[in-house]
């Protein structure tokens, strides 16, 4: 699955933010999970 984010759109900000916060204040942890975020 492909998500195109687009910054000058608040809403999709405003969701980012939201998501963000859930997990502020939570430990890194290492996993074998890998993701990047990428431009396109």
């Amino acid at each position: 699955m492909k998500l195109k984010f687009d910054p000058n759109q608040d809403y999709q900000k405003q969701a980012i933010d939201a998501i963000v916060d859930v997990f502020e204040g939570q430990p890194l942890i290492s996993s074998a999970l890998d993701f990047s975020m990428s431009h396109v």
